[in-house]
């Protein structure tokens, strides 16, 4: 599964999203979850694949496409999450975040399984803008099966001794439950597991959907990263209507609290599921709606305001 889309909106429409909620329209949104590349490189770029992303996939992505698009809609800063295997690349996209103070920080690619681990982790933990890795069911990885390999779990064991994330991709009920087994080894680990909103178990799952659900409700250090409202609707228009996606919401934000749920993946959904989300937390106490927008992303990823306009804790 790819979650990159291609944006073919109407800037304007951005600037109206963003006004079109009223109430809590002007609280700023930090996204955690976009993808930088740039496909002119020598090397090239392994993604996003032109096959399966069309001629309208531009080559190079990089802060300021976002910074364009993406501030008339109210959001002021986002975390490059990796979008490459090739180990050389997580410096590569420090540089490229580097050079654009609207990225507020970087998620790498590193195994943690390895015996270079330790290595790659104290060189690029010197950067400040890198705050974790992403670890899953992509690149040919398998989460399942590492969440019980003791090279694995001692390299994830760095990566909370450093302070960092580890963000897991993408929501299958086990690398759900791989979730709740890297916790309980880890317990000093924060997790972010992405794409929730866009992860729709069959009917049949439900039950076995909830009890991890609840599993994860017991454990503080594991945040949901509330994306993707429309991801398995690519081929058809998404729905604006709130009624349609409501029940969903009200079970992650029971499951994760309102302390741990973050906002991300909206690089080509503000027109969509950032509309849906300033609604759904329109009727919500503000701090509420704060700490889903922005706050919580400061508790999980510990990144830190470069520009102005972008909000800190305080």
């Amino acid at each position: 599964m790819n979650d990159e889309f291609t944006f073919s909106g109407d800037p304007s429409m951005l600037m109206a999203t963003a006004a079109s909620v009223g109430g809590q329209d002007e609280i700023p949104v930090i996204d955690t979850h976009v993808h930088i590349w740039d496909r002119t490189r020598p090397q090239g770029a392994p993604f996003p694949p032109q096959m399966l992303y069309g001629a309208a996939t531009p080559d190079v992505k990089l802060g300021p496409w976002y910074r364009q698009y993406m501030t008339p809609a109210g959001i002021v800063g986002a975390i490059a999450v990796e979008a490459s295997p090739w180990i050389e690349d997580n410096l590569w996209l420090l540089q490229a975040c580097e050079q654009d103070t609207f990225l507020v920080g970087a998620i790498g690619n590193l195994r943690p399984e390895t015996k270079e681990f330790p290595e790659y982790l104290d060189r690029y933990q010197k950067f400040p803008l890198f705050l974790g890795i992403r670890h899953g069911n992509l690149w040919g990885f398998d989460i399942v099966q590492q969440s019980t390999d003791a090279a694995f779990l001692a390299g994830l064991k760095l990566l909370a001794d450093a302070g960092l994330v580890l963000e897991t991709a993408n929501p299958q009920l086990d690398n759900m439950d791989a979730v709740v087994r890297i916790s309980d080894a880890v317990p000093e680990l924060t997790i972010v597991i992405t794409h929730l909103a866009g992860f729709n178990p069959p009917i049949a799952a439900l039950d076995r959907y909830d009890r991890v659900l609840r599993e994860i409700r017991q454990r503080p250090r594991i945040y949901g990263k509330i994306s993707y409202l429309s991801l398995y609707e690519q081929d058809a228009a998404p729905s604006l209507d709130l009624a349609d996606h409501k029940d969903k919401l009200d079970r992650l934000t029971e499951a994760f609290g309102e302390d741990r749920v973050v906002a991300g993946a909206f690089e080509n959904r503000a027109e969509t599921d950032l509309r849906v989300f300033r609604e759904y937390y329109s009727t919500k106490p503000r701090i509420v709606a704060e700490k889903f927008f922005w706050r919580n992303s400061i508790n999980a990823y510990k990144w830190k305001r470069r520009e102005q306009g972008q909000p800190e804790a305080g």
